[in-house]
This record gives C-alpha cells, sequence and structure tokens, in this order.
C-alpha cells in the first residue's frame, strides 16, 4: 500500500469536508487529528467519515495544541478567511511537508506576503485552495490555447459575484492558469461598497471591475456583483 501521509485539519467546516473526503479517496494519507472550537462540527466530520478508511482523528478544541501534539505531513487550514494568514504562519513553524490553505489566501496583501515568508523559512510547501484549475473543462480550455486553436489570447472577459473574496477570487487563478501561470505586470480596478456586507465577518464591497495587464500582453477584465449573468468560466479572444 505504500506510505500514507499524516493529515491535520484546522477548521472543520464545509470546505476542509471537501479536503478530507478528497485525502481519503486517494488512499495516500491518514487523517490522524482535527481541530475546531466547536465540538459538534469535529464530530458530524465523524458521522461523515467515521465509515472510511484512514480517518481515525484525534480531537482538539485547540489548534496550536493540535499542532504540537505530532508530526504532521500535510496541514490543512479550512478556517474562515481571517484566520488563514495565522494558521498558515504558525503551522509552517511546525514544519509539515505541505500546508494546503482555503482560498482566499489571505485578508491583505502583507498577511499574504507573511505566509509565503513563513513557509520558505521553514521548507513547507504552500498550496491555496483553487481547485477548478482541475476540472476537466478548465484543462481542456487551457490545452487547446497552448495548441494555438485561437492564436494568442488577446482578452479575457469573466463575469463574477458573491464578492471579490469568494468567486472573484477564483477567476483572478483562473486567468494566471489558462495563461501558464504567467505574472500580472499591473492592475486597474474600482469598488463600490453602500451596504454593509460582509463576506465571512471580513468587510466587501457591494459591486468591483477589473482590468489586469500579463505579461505575454493578455488583458483580462472582471465583473464582480455587476451583472446577473455570472458563471465559473470566462470569454476568451484570440488573434
Amino acid at each position: 500500500m505504500g506510505i500514507k501521509y499524516k493529515v491535520a485539519i484546522i477548521g472543520c467546516g464545509s470546505m476542509s469536508s471537501n479536503h478530507v473526503y478528497g485525502y481519503l479517496t486517494t488512499d495516500k494519507f491518514n487523517i490522524v487529528a482535527i481541530s475546531d472550537p466547536h465540538v459538534d462540527a469535529m464530530l458530524e466530520f465523524d458521522s461523515i467519515f467515521g465509515h472510511m478508511e484512514n480517518y481515525s482523528p484525534k480531537h482538539f478544541t485547540d489548534s496550536l495544541e493540535m499542532l504540537n501534539y505530532s508530526d504532521y505531513d500535510v496541514i490543512s487550514i479550512g478556517t474562515w478567511h481571517k484566520l488563514h494568514s495565522k494558521w498558515t504562519i504558525e503551522a509552517a513553524r511546525h514544519h509539515p511537508r505541505i500546508i494546503l490553505c482555503e482560498k482566499p489566501m489571505a485578508e491583505s496583501l502583507k498577511s499574504a506576503k507573511d505566509m509565503i515568508k513563513s513557509c520558505e523559512e521553514n521548507n513547507v510547501s504552500l498550496i491555496i485552495g483553487h481547485q477548478r484549475r482541475f476540472l476537466p473543462s478548465f484543462i481542456e480550455a487551457k490545452d487547446l490555447i497552448f495548441s494555438g486553436e485561437i492564436g494568442k489570447v488577446e482578452l479575457i472577459k469573466a463575469d463574477s459575484a458573491m464578492g471579490l473574496f469568494n468567486w472573484s477570487t477564483h477567476h483572478f487563478d483562473m486567468f494566471r492558469f489558462l495563461l501558464g501561470d504567467v505574472d500580472c505586470d499591473w492592475v486597474m480596478g474600482a469598488i463600490e461598497r453602500n451596504s454593509n456586507r460582509f463576506e465571512r465577518e471580513i468587510k466587501i464591497e457591494d459591486k468591483a471591475v477589473g482590468t489586469f495587464g500579463f505579461e505575454n500582453g493578455t488583458v483580462a477584465t472582471l465583473l464582480s456583483d455587476l451583472t446577473t449573468n455570472f458563471y465559473q468560466g470566462c470569454m476568451l479572444y484570440g488573434s
């Protein structure tokens, strides 16, 4: 059966449940520890996954106690957004092989940079949960682009919703994925906030528009909460 990697989970919410399901269905991981301040959340995980092989976690209501309890190969972070940086930085200090953190990466650019710095200093690979890269439709679209089917990609248009911290983060990642992970050279944007809108305890905009210029010359535009015709994909315009 080979080596199985030990996994610890921080935050037992809906997104972490997707992580756990993914780990267990590969037969390469053991879920050995889970943490959440709400005991009921951990018990719900047990009710969902308790019948599956390789699921036998110790429960912790204190995530730091869990990190100090043992060594782990993989640590998954599925808390709400504002805790992503805190627990990524702390988890990196415990030297797992990999940290898988849910999107959005962080609540600020500084926090994101601090996460990267902590992982680099501790030789930890950091992955952000942009799972749409693995959708067959996304992979096929990228393959068609790189086969030259539409020539050079000159413009990408996307319509998003639910805030920049929610769906739109997937669109940002989609732009880079489809273009081969090229860097973004410049961004122009505007937001509007007239309501008391929040995304998991973080203030967010009511509407947003952004234009992105990539190093290969491609330009992408994103409308967030400006149209009712939003979806996960995009329109690509080639030469």
